[in-house]
């Protein structure tokens, strides 16, 4: 079980950015759903951190938090430490990540 769970900076801001384009593109109701679902993915990773799928880089995992968001984060199991790294919207272009 993990002990803390950290945002870095570029977690945060591209999680504004996914709140921002709901409000501004779809309601306020949208923001509210899409916000529980990170609540309720990041009790998940709580219980179980290595719930994500290895990317390329071992140490680094992603998870899926809607269709169209993947959360990309780091464990280190020995800290029982989670660092949120970035949430990536999947109608990006992925070299960009």
């Amino acid at each position: 079980m993990v002990q803390t769970i950290a945002w870095t900076h570029e977690a945060n801001r591209t999680f504004s950015q996914i709140c921002t384009y709901l409000h501004e593109t779809w309601s306020e109701k949208e923001v509210w759903r899409f916000t529980d679902l990170v609540s309720e993915k990041l009790a998940l990773l709580e219980r179980y951190p290595r719930l994500g799928s290895i990317t390329k880089r071992r140490d680094i995992r992603k998870t899926v938090v809607h269709k169209n968001v993947i959360l990309v984060y780091k464990y280190f199991p020995r800290k029982k430490k989670i660092s949120l790294l970035k949430f990536w919207d999947t109608r990006q272009n992925p070299s960009k990540m």
